[in-house]
């Protein structure tokens, strides 16, 4: 009995450690490359796959999760129009039971506006009606990590919906909010408004407060937090930086007054990447670089992305090309790339575009072709990749729109 005793402790005490050994913080740790990007948590976002137009709360376009496998359509349905719209979808959200949510306006049915909640397999769950009086809505849904989902619409309502399509609360605005909302970690949300002022509410609905900036930007105009979750970036007239208080930080206008056609993105380094410009701004404002493009390279208002090992990659109706984390060219491909729409990427640094030829393709880190699908119509806007590695996303072609399942 005692040697079995004496047996029974040296086995317990050789778990113990061993089982320390493994967890020893003097250990070393896998080397990851320079621009390394880091998933950064985001607790009014976690959870869900796509929560955000462009992904998360720095917009980077990139997922968690790889994307469709196969490259095959899956299923598509077909959402009744009323006319030629080019860009009667907004960018689509999923969450964290694979629902899919996204905006469409300027359809049949009365009033024209829905939010609509999708099942994975392609199912009408429930639609809520948006009325909004020019049946336009600028700002994508947000979805939080509690399931309540944001929308604003042009009839300068701000609304939180429930999962199960029912409302939560209402906030009736003096002007419609019309950039790209944000959450930061707390869950308090950002919009941008019309006339100028920049919004924080808190789960509620209750304002905290309201900043005037200069005059509007465009629809393109977005809010996009820092890694930390401390500051946002607004594109207005020029690049505000602001506190979660509502401070402005610093403004930058390197290149003077004008309308921002793509949304900025914010890499885990804190740097600021502007479209307009081919521009790196540091975190402090400051101008750190001009992305050096091939001189034949068209640009065509294409939210960039950027992939977990940092390299960037914008897209142009002549072009797409890339750079590394430090802003300098690694390629540049003969690729066609719809303008309006964003660059997404997924685990495997896969990107994934639409083209003018109605296509949507997927190329992998070097620019090489994977697959190439035919659509019918064009697609505006963010797709989302899901957990389940499916890309979704919505077209436009005459008075047929359709919201599409890759796999």
């Amino acid at each position: 009995m005692k040697k079995l005793f004496l047996i029974n402790i040296i086995l317990l005490l050789l778990l113990v450690f061993v089982g320390c050994k493994k967890n020893s913080p003097t250990e070393p740790q896998p080397t990851k490359p320079p621009g390394y990007q880091e998933d950064i948590p985001w607790a009014s976002l976690d959870g869900n796959p796509w929560s955000i137009h462009h992904g998360d709360a720095q917009f980077t376009g990139r997922s968690k999760y790889a994307g469709p496998l196969l490259g095959q359509i899956e299923w598509k349905i077909e959402i009744p129009t009323t006319n030629l719209s080019h860009d009667s979808f907004l960018s689509p959200i999923v969450g964290n039971d694979s629902t899919i949510y996204f905006i469409s306006y300027k359809d049949i049915a009365s009033p024209g506006s829905f939010l609509y909640a999708i099942n994975s397999d392609g199912t009408i769950k429930w639609t809520h009606p948006i009325e909004s009086p020019s049946q336009k809505n600028s700002s994508p849904p947000i979805i939080s990590s509690d399931g309540v989902i944001y929308i604003a619409d042009w009839g300068s309502n701000l609304t939180a919906v429930n999962i199960d399509g029912t409302v939560k609360w209402t906030k009736i605005l003096s002007s419609p909010i019309r950039s790209m909302m944000n959450l930061d970690k707390d869950g308090n949300l950002y919009g941008f408004a019309g006339d100028g002022t920049l919004h924080c509410f808190d789960k509620d609905g209750i304002e905290k407060w309201g900043l005037s900036l200069d005059d509007f930007g465009s629809s393109s105009s977005a809010v996009v937090f820092s890694p930390d979750g401390e500051t946002m970036y607004v594109t207005a007239k020029k690049l505000y930086a602001v506190t979660r208080t509502g401070q402005i930080k610093w403004a930058y206008d390197q290149f003077g007054a004008h309308n921002w056609e793509s949304t900025p993105l914010v890499n885990t380094q804190g740097d600021i990447f502007l479209l307009e410009g081919f521009a790196i701004v540091s975190a402090s404002g400051v101008l750190k670089k001009y992305l050096q493009a091939d001189s034949s390279f068209i640009p065509d208002y294409i939210d960039p992305t950027v992939d977990k090992t940092g390299n960037i990659y914008i897209g142009g109706a002549n072009r797409l090309i890339s750079f590394d984390y430090e802003g300098e060219l690694r390629w540049s491909k003969n690729y066609n790339v719809q303008h309006a729409q964003s660059l997404i990427n997924d685990i495997n640094c896969n990107i994934y575009f639409f083209s003018d030829q109605n296509q949507i393709t997927c190329v992998d880190s070097t620019g090489y072709q994977k697959w190439q699908i035919q659509l019918d119509g064009y697609s505006y806007y963010s797709p989302a990749i899901s957990a389940n590695n499916r890309l979704y996303f919505g077209t436009v072609r005459g008075t047929k729109k359709y919201f599409y399942s890759i796999k």
